[in-house]
């Protein structure tokens, strides 16, 4: 969700500082969908300095090796540093929403520039991190400090779409939403991206446009029960929660296939970007 996952606060408080926007997770998503990230976030977001994409997991990924602390310094160097300015080491700030993978960008710098383990605690949960941490080193030559932050969301999401998105992307706590409306949006998507790999994942027929009929299926699929006491006499009932956990939890772990829940809103915003540049 490169474009609901930003908090748009942010852009507004940077714009007075150097600032690159590193989309994380990028395993997660098709690499040929990536141009269409960095195009859409720069016409949007003139005064960003770069964008850069990653995968915090792979110790080999080229942003973690080469491009994020060279990246790093020569903005630095370029930008007026104020009173610092006679002093050598650097010293970066990591932002953003909550579970984009804060903690484990430190990690994987210090890994693999310092040769070094652990220094900030991560988790597949948000709210992992819950103050700004003391800096961590993650280069010695030039000397790069990290802070890591607490994930921030704005006060309140208005904008539902966006609320789904994020909560379907663990941002949010799942108990802050009904499970079943979270999978009934993220069957939408599916649908909607023509994207059909639970129809195999399953073992099912076709698709389904019903997210109760897909919960049913998966029900009988996984024997997801539940007995209730309906008048003094115990029935069964299928499990619709449980259904929804699981469903949820395949798109979590890509079993779903590589989801950009941003692809539609993406593409409008470039057709519209563009269109407002060329009439300008």
């Amino acid at each position: 969700i490169p474009l609901s996952g930003r908090n748009q606060k942010f852009s507004e408080t940077l714009m007075v500082r150097p600032h690159i926007l590193l989309l994380n997770k990028v395993d997660l998503i098709n690499k040929e969908d990536i141009p269409l990230f960095e195009r859409v976030l720069k016409l949007e977001n003139p005064n960003l300095q770069a964008v850069l994409h990653s995968c915090c997991k792979n110790d080999l990924d080229s942003t973690i090796k080469t491009e994020l602390l060279p990246c790093i310094t020569n903005i630095m160097k370029t930008s007026n540093r104020y009173h610092r300015n006679e002093t050598q080491d650097y010293n970066v700030l990591v932002i953003g929403i909550p579970n984009v993978g804060k903690s484990s960008l430190i990690n994987s710098l210090r890994n693999v520039h310092l040769k070094k383990g652990i220094a900030a605690s991560v988790g597949a949960k948000p709210g992992i991190t819950r103050t700004v941490m003391e800096k961590i080193k993650v280069s010695n030559s030039p000397k790069i400090y990290i802070y890591d932050t607490p994930g921030i969301m704005s006060p309140s999401v208005t904008d539902m779409d966006v609320a789904m998105k994020l909560a379907l992307c663990a941002t949010i706590p799942d108990k802050q939403f009904d499970i079943v409306n979270m999978a009934d949006y993220l069957l939408f998507t599916l649908n909607l991206q023509e994207m059909f790999g639970y129809v195999s994942l399953y073992d099912i027929n076709e698709p389904a446009d019903d997210i109760y009929i897909l919960l049913t299926l998966l029900c009988k699929k996984f024997n997801l029960v539940m007995k209730i006491n309906d008048q003094g006499e115990y029935v069964y009932r299928p499990n619709y929660e449980r259904a929804s956990q699981i469903f949820i939890k395949d798109f979590r772990d890509c079993k779903l296939g590589k989801v950009n829940l941003d692809m539609n809103l993406l593409r409008d915003k470039q057709h519209r970007l563009s269109d407002s540049l060329h009439n300008s």
